[in-house]
């Protein structure tokens, strides 16, 4: 008899071990469940390790848009090297404010990456278009080149914008960047074009400052990048006479006395604008360079040098 009891112990101790290794039903839906491990949980959308960028990759919300038109890892970018155990990560971009009264701060503190953020102001001298750091008015949109440093191990690379009370803007997945070297730059490829100039003692009645004259110029840009777009003011269009920060345009002073007035704004890739553009200039010049710049001041086209600009009638 106690070898049976023994026996029936040794079944029942066997039976429920070959049952806690099995798939048994989940209590009140039928669903086969496994009691053995928990299954791994699922990355989330965009971060697996099969996730590469594709760009242009454009993440939106109510509040902006932040479209990132190229991203590279880099070891080292012409004259910085990032600090031990970091990599500098370069992303040309372009932020857009959807509000319609609050603008949108973009600093070092509300623009960061994942275990990163903006490097300081040492590297971008070596970047071709800068990244015009603080407030984007509403509806407006804002594109250049961010240094961000990170961890050497980031591998899924994210994005997130906050305003100055740390409130989300925007988050977006990127996936894996690509290493690379910085080189080329990848700013839009702006190209001017200068159709004619003139220098004007008066336009439709108007008269210059005093000590200066109109400079009018037949003016067009194009947008020679294949995605990208570019938005500019009549402060980022300039013209230069010797040394000094140059003339911008006055083409809103003078209202609808300017005929074929160009129309600034947002400039879309391959996109090519034209129209009349004039300038105040101090009297007596007669050459100059005409250029196109970013919000940060920096050089974003070609350069083109007008000489011997002849005075012109109405």
């Amino acid at each position: 008899m106690k070898h049976h009891r023994i026996s029936a112990v040794i079944f029942l101790t066997i039976l429920v071990f070959l049952c806690g290794c099995t798939q048994t039903a989940n209590p009140g839906t039928g669903e086969e469940r496994t009691d053995t491990f928990p299954a791994a949980a699922a990355p989330p959308a965009g971060s697996s390790s099969d996730s590469p960028a594709q760009f242009p990759l454009v993440m939106r919300s109510e509040n902006g848009t932040i479209t990132i038109h190229s991203a590279l890892k880099n070891t080292k970018i012409k004259s910085m090297n990032p600090r031990p155990g970091n990599i500098l990560v370069v992303m040309n971009l372009t932020i857009e404010n959807h509000a319609e009264e609050q603008s949108i701060l973009v600093s070092r503190d509300t623009l960061k990456i994942t275990n990163g953020g903006p490097v300081g102001n040492p590297v971008l001298q070596d970047l071709a278009n800068p990244f015009s750091f603080g407030p984007i008015p509403p509806g407006n949109e804002r594109t250049g080149e961010i240094v961000f440093g990170t961890n050497v191990s980031t591998e899924q690379f994210t994005i997130t914008l906050r305003d100055e009370q740390g409130n989300l803007v925007l988050h977006g997945d990127i996936g894996t960047i690509p290493v690379g070297t910085y080189g080329e730059p990848t700013a839009p490829a702006l190209n001017l074009t200068v159709y004619s100039a003139k220098r004007m003692n008066s336009i439709q009645g108007a008269r210059p400052n005093a000590g200066h004259t109109f400079l009018v110029l037949d003016i067009s840009i194009e947008n020679g990048r294949d995605a990208g777009r570019f938005s500019f003011g009549e402060k980022n269009i300039r013209v230069t006479c010797d040394e000094g920060p140059g003339a911008y345009s006055i083409n809103t002073k003078l209202g609808e006395r300017v005929n074929a007035s160009f129309p600034t704004g947002i400039l879309a890739a391959g996109e090519v604008r034209r129209g009349n553009m004039v300038f105040g200039v101090p009297a007596g010049k007669q050459s100059f360079m005409v250029k196109l710049t970013n919000d940060g001041g920096q050089v974003v086209s070609n350069t083109i040098e007008l000489n011997d600009v002849p005075v012109a009638e109405e």
